[in-house]
């Protein structure tokens, strides 16, 4: 959701209204996964080290996760299986509820969806997570997840 927002007065507005260890949860597509294409409407996106320094400088410190990997050797062939993937697209968008069709067919490639506890805190890397979620490096680009999680405690507060 943060490339629809003005991220430095979205972290400002955050440390804010969140107390000293306070969390701030999101997840954001992977501008550096190869086939990225950034959509009508949104602001801009972030590398895994962009988004660490904007958070650094408001007083949080981060942890990143990897989610739906690209299973691709090669990323001339995961640049052409986007390719391929934005044709059909367009052809099953031209037929009357090609849009619902399209979602059906994504939804039951990338395995379905999984019901979120109540809580943030009651999700455990170690349990039935662990197998969707990698550790990401703070200040490397990653190519390999197509979404990165971010979970960034508030530190210290900045009177501006």
């Amino acid at each position: 959701m943060i490339y629809y927002l003005d991220i430095n007065k979205f972290l400002k507005e955050a440390q804010r209204i969140l107390s000293i260890d306070g969390t701030l949860f999101f997840c954001t597509s992977n501008k550096d996964a190869p086939g990225f294409v950034k959509p009508p409407f949104t602001t801009s996106y972030y590398s895994i080290s962009e988004l660490n320094s904007f958070l650094q400088r408001n007083g949080f410190e981060a942890e990143f996760y990897g989610s739906f990997a690209r299973y691709e050797k090669s990323e001339d062939f995961a640049k052409f299986k986007v390719f391929v993937k934005n044709i059909v697209k367009t052809i099953i968008n031209i037929f009357p509820n090609g849009n619902n069709l399209w979602a059906s067919m994504r939804n039951k490639h990338l395995g379905g969806l999984k019901k979120l506890p109540k809580n943030i805190n009651d999700i455990k890397l170690d349990g039935i997570w662990s197998s969707d979620f990698y550790v990401l490096e703070n200040d490397i680009s990653n190519t390999q997840y197509r979404v990165i999680y971010c979970i960034a405690k508030l530190k210290k507060k900045y009177n501006k």
